[in-house]
């Protein structure tokens, strides 16, 4: 695929499904997902950067065994995480048999994964699939929406008794989620991105913000794995923070629960704040 390769049939009909939840499978051809994987795949596979970035911060490691990308359509994410940690086998399990070939790896036969990629899958779900409880930790990724985020926020808590949670949340306690807030994140294109002048005129075609990528997620490990829990002296900022002169304003989530809060210039050098970070030594 190249810029000049885009066919304008497939991406409109391809979005205005995504947009509407429409039932079926999404692809037709091996064409869909060559121009899916090309464009709307890339924004989503930034997303996954910003996850994974994130778990290499905390030093987290997957476990040993295949890794199974559920539900893989093009297999981007699945792709994303055996490039970040050097995962060899990788299973592919879809609905569509078109999606599992163009994904490649080997087709998932029904054993139990090491690592569980889930992506953007969320409002296709009437209940979570059982894979969730064979496998030794799961990686879930979904659009940063008020409703995709309180529906991977049940999802925690249904699964809390199985697995302990490794990201976002700096704590095992109920999440303290409540009203009108929700949990998400903001990840950023690679650098060049804005200035390259194929995705502006496909942004600018397609209706997207490039700026904008909104991301809620939830990494999870088996209780048999932990080593060292989280304390919940941390807080992770929620959302985007707001910037004023000599402080800020944060949705912080602890152990405490959720709350808005100011920040200090003098507690916190203000130009390290950003949407996900953690912050220590701060009362929610």
């Amino acid at each position: 695929m190249n810029w000049d390769e885009l066919d304008w049939n497939i991406l409109d009909r391809l979005r205005e499904q995504f947009l509407t939840a429409a039932p079926g499978d999404y692809w037709k051809s091996p064409a869909d997902l060559a121009q899916y994987d090309f464009t709307f795949a890339q924004r989503i596979a930034w997303k996954w950067d910003a996850v994974l970035a994130e778990l290499q911060r905390l030093y987290w490691t997957p476990p040993p065994g295949p890794l199974l990308d559920w539900g893989c359509g093009s297999g981007i994410a699945g792709r994303r995480v055996c490039k970040t940690f050097a995962i060899k086998q990788r299973l592919v399990y879809d609905r569509s048999a078109l999606a599992m070939n163009f994904a490649g790896g080997e087709r998932w036969q029904g054993e139990a994964p090491g690592i569980l990629v889930l992506s953007h899958v969320i409002n296709e779900l009437k209940e979570l699939p059982a894979v969730i409880h064979q496998a030794e930790a799961v990686i879930w990724v979904e659009p940063g929406t008020f409703a995709d985020s309180r529906a991977l926020i049940a999802a925690r808590e249904k699964l809390r008794d199985r697995f302990h949670v490794v990201a976002p949340c700096t704590h095992r306690e109920k999440c303290g989620i409540t009203g009108t807030d929700w949990c998400h994140f903001f990840a950023d294109p690679p650098a060049g991105v804005m200035a390259d002048p194929n995705w502006v005129r496909f942004a600018q075609r397609a209706g997207i913000d490039l700026r904008s990528l909104p991301y809620s997620y939830l990494v999870l490990e088996s209780r048999s794995r932990l080593k060292t829990a989280p304390t919940g002296t941390t807080a992770r900022v929620i959302g985007e923070p707001r910037r004023y002169k000599g402080y800020a304003k944060a949705l912080l989530c602890n152990a405490t629960g959720v709350r808005d809060t100011m920040i200090q210039k003098r507690d916190v050098p203000l130009k390290t704040i950003r949407s996900g970070s953690v912050l220590a030594r701060l009362k929610t």
